[in-house]
């Protein structure tokens, strides 16, 4: 399952991250909204409190894989541009 998720590029987890942190974020926003004006949030609210939170979470750790496989694509391997031979001096 690890290595299905490691062909996916950094092209696509950018986007699915800010949507993943956004929609979070509105029910988180939300949510919170309703619990500070004095309504009381019933298991649902609370489900989604928390479901906004996770997905915050989630799209966080997302958008940090794609900077970090972006870092990698942009930088290639030291290593294989000389096909790993040792160094002539």
């Amino acid at each position: 399952m690890m290595a299905r998720f490691l062909r996916v590029s950094p092209s696509v987890l950018f986007p699915a991250g800010a949507a993943t942190g956004l929609v979070g974020l509105v029910l988180l926003v939300l949510e919170s909204t309703r619990a500070l004006t004095g309504n009381v949030l019933g298991s649902i609210g609370e489900a989604l409190l928390w479901v906004g939170a996770g997905l915050i979470v989630v799209g966080g750790v997302l958008l940090l894989l794609a900077v970090v496989r972006s870092a990698d694509v942009a930088s290639p391997d030291v290593r294989s541009s000389d096909g790993g031979q040792p160094a002539h001096g």
